[in-house]
């Protein structure tokens, strides 16, 4: 959810998934930045193999990583929110994991904003 104010909300889907009627999500997790009230993440994405989510808000990317692959997906969500550069001058709105899960990907809007890797996360 995009609100300064309170902790940015979480949600899942469950199945099965289907087009005759519309899909009810469920919250699972509400994410707070240390210092802040909220933080209206841009951007996410889950790594290739399902130990680690990362999130863009402006120039701050985060990076949640669960501490034992044999808990359960939504334990992430429990995890601190360790910061990862994404590009000093970057107004992120997008981060994406490499196909390999190596390195992250950031960039924004608009047709010459930089694109950053950020290897080794």
């Amino acid at each position: 959810t995009k609100e300064y104010t309170r902790p940015a909300g979480v949600y899942k889907a469950a199945p099965p998934f289907g087009r005759s009627a519309p899909i009810e999500l469920e919250r699972v997790a509400s994410l707070r930045i240390l210092g802040r009230g909220g933080a209206p993440f841009t951007g996410g994405d889950i790594a290739p193999d399902g130990d680690a989510v990362a999130l863009v808000f402006g120039p701050l990317g985060f990076e949640l990583r669960r501490k034992d692959g044999h808990r359960g997906f939504d334990s992430i969500w429990d995890e601190p929110l360790a910061p990862v550069g994404v590009g000093g001058s970057l107004r992120g709105e997008a981060i994406a994991y490499s196909r390999g899960g190596e390195a992250l990907l950031a960039t924004s809007e608009g047709r010459r904003s930089p694109f950053f890797k950020i290897s080794g996360t």
